[in-house]
C-alpha cells in the first residue's frame, strides 16, 4: 500500500536534522510537533498525525491541538482514558506498545469516538506510545488514515518510522523541559496548549 523509496528516506533524514536544529534553537514545542507531523505526511501522503499528551494525575490522554484536526475533534479527544478498550491511543498508552486499528468502523475500542472519527474522515489509526528511556509514558503518536488500512509486510517501514517519530516526540518534550498543560477550558471541556 505504501511505498518507501530512497527519496522518502532522504526526506526523513533531512526533516530529522531540521527537527534537531529546531530543538537546539529552543523552538516552541508545538512548532516542533508540526514539523514532525509534516515530515511523516510527506512519507505517507493522506495520513494525518496526532500527538496525545499523557496526564499522570488523571491517567488520561489529551490531544495536542493541530491544524490537521477540527476543533470539535480535538475537544472530544481530551481526557481519553488510558485503557486497552478505549481507542487506539488509549490502548497504546496502556500496553506501552504499537497498537493498530485497521478499521475504526469495525473496532469495538472506537465505540465512544466512532461517529466523530467518521465526521473527521478517518477510518484507521495506528498509535505508538511516547516513552522515555526510563519507561515514563509521555503520551502517544498516532497516524490516522482516510481508509481502512491493515498491517502488511509492506507496512514494516511505516511502523519503524512511526516508532522513530515517537522517539523524536519524546526528545522534543524532554528538551522542552516541561509537559503540556491545560490552559484553556471551554464549554466542551479542557484543551491543551504546549508552550
Amino acid at each position: 500500500m505504501h511505498q518507501f523509496s530512497a527519496v522518502n528516506e532522504l526526506l526523513s533524514l533531512e526533516k530529522r536534522e531540521y527537527v534537531y536544529s529546531m530543538l537546539a534553537q529552543q523552538t516552541a514545542l508545538n512548532d516542533v510537533l508540526e514539523v514532525i507531523a509534516e515530515s511523516f505526511g510527506l512519507m505517507v501522503p493522506g495520513a494525518k498525525l496526532a500527538f496525545m499528551q499523557f496526564d499522570a494525575g488523571s491517567q488520561s490522554l489529551n490531544m495536542v491541538p493541530s491544524r490537521h484536526f477540527s476543533d470539535a475533534y480535538i475537544d472530544l479527544m481530551q481526557g481519553v482514558k488510558m485503557d486497552p478498550n478505549v481507542g487506539t491511543c488509549g490502548a497504546a498508552a496502556h500496553h506501552h506498545r504499537l497498537v493498530i486499528t485497521e478499521d475504526i468502523d469495525a473496532d469495538p475500542r472506537w465505540r465512544l469516538f466512532r461517529k466523530a472519527a467518521n465526521a473527521e474522515g478517518v477510518r484507521a489509526c495506528w498509535s505508538s506510545p511516547v516513552i522515555t528511556a526510563e519507561g515514563e509514558l509521555l503520551g502517544t503518536f498516532g497516524i490516522y488514515y482516510r481508509q481502512p488500512t491493515p498491517l502488511t509486510d509492506a507496512s514494516d517501514n511505516i511502523t519503524v518510522e512511526l516508532r522513530e517519530m515517537a522517539a523524536l516526540v519524546t526528545l522534543a518534550i524532554l528538551k522542552d523541559g516541561k509537559q503540556c498543560s491545560v490552559l484553556l477550558v471551554t464549554a466542551n471541556g479542557a484543551s491543551m496548549r504546549c508552550k
